[in-house]
């Protein structure tokens, strides 16, 4: 479903002017559209077209809302794309800027921002269904936890389940971010809690985010929290045997496992293994005829996950005498 449709869908509500009634009932089939059609972008091949892409289709979506602010398709659209421009873009430049040891990061600013915007439309979604922030922090504390809370207050459909993964995401990131906010820190058991939630109804969603977010938890933590870097790597293994062609899991691992232990044998393992997709990708980016689609491309809805692991691929490479 496309975006000639959606803007089209946005032009008539536009046009109804000042019948507050008519374009709400407007604005809430356009939401509809907006949220299937959200998933276009992951069909996006190409880093930089999905850079410049992605934020004027926030604004839209951020218009809508302000005039329908209880609709939760336009909530969820909102959680889940700020949370993907967080990380796909300004993590990812951020990600150059410190490899580069450059100490003032706009980048990291921004992804911080986004985040922070993601969490925050994250917690009015979760308002309009019956659950308050302070609800989610009492729950990490009671017999049932999060997921028991998550059970009891929404529906299993695949728009709680994004709106709770994404949420997660989002908190996580945050807090990976400002790792040395305690307060901050203190929150990662509702962003565990919520994706524990989510991967028991929903264990395939978005490609291996589940295995890759439970690896990047035993590996990404200090051990004096917890954190179990020989698990985590069990789980990145698992995670890309599970995925192979969601390359972020093989650049994560790099992030948090590999380059922070020094593995050079799993370097140079993950190295093979993304500069034959960097190849094949290149190769598949230009149409000529008879060209067999590489079963790398098969599921069209993987691309955009594989064009933000090429391009944190083509930044971490660079740093590679710096490592070892």
């Amino acid at each position: 479903m496309g975006y000639a449709r959606i803007l089209l869908a946005l032009a008539v509500t536009l046009s109804l002017g000042a019948c507050s009634g008519v374009q709400k009932m407007a604005v809430g089939t356009t939401a509809g559209l907006l949220f299937d059609a959200a998933y276009e972008m992951e069909t996006e091949p190409d880093w930089d077209h999905l850079k410049d892409g992605v934020g004027p289709n926030l604004k839209m979506v951020e218009g809508l809302y302000h005039l329908s602010p209880e609709d939760d398709d336009l909530l969820v659209a909102l959680v889940k794309g700020y949370t993907a421009y967080a990380f796909a873009i300004f993590e990812t430049e951020a990600l150059a800027e410190q490899l580069a040891g450059k100490n003032d990061s706009k980048a990291l600013a921004k992804a911080q921002h986004f985040y922070s915007r993601a969490i925050e439309y994250g917690i009015q979604y979760f308002k309009e269904e019956g659950i308050s922030w302070n609800d989610l922090v009492q729950a990490t504390r009671d017999a049932e936890g999060v997921p028991g809370l998550l059970s009891k207050k929404l529906p299993s459909n695949q728009r709680a389940h994004e709106g709770a993964a994404f949420f997660a995401q989002a908190l996580g990131g945050l807090i990976n971010l400002k790792k040395d906010d305690m307060i901050l820190v203190a929150q990662l058991p509702v962003a565990k809690g919520m994706f524990d939630w989510v991967c028991t109804e929903n264990p395939n969603i978005n490609h291996g985010a589940c295995n890759l977010f439970y690896a990047a938890y035993e590996a990404g933590r200090p051990r004096m929290l917890g954190g179990n870097p020989e698990k985590g790597k069990e789980l990145f293994k698992k995670a890309m045997e599970l995925n192979p062609s969601n390359w972020l899991v093989h650049t994560t691992y790099l992030q948090y496992y590999v380059i922070p232990m020094g593995d050079e044998d799993e370097w140079a393992e993950v190295k093979k293994t993304l500069n034959s997709a960097a190849q094949t990708n290149a190769a598949n980016m230009v149409w000529r005829p008879g060209r067999e689609e590489d079963q790398a491309f098969s599921n069209p809805s993987i691309r955009a996950f594989q064009a933000v692991a090429l391009k944190r691929w083509e930044i971490i490479k660079k740093f590679e005498n710096e490592y070892f």
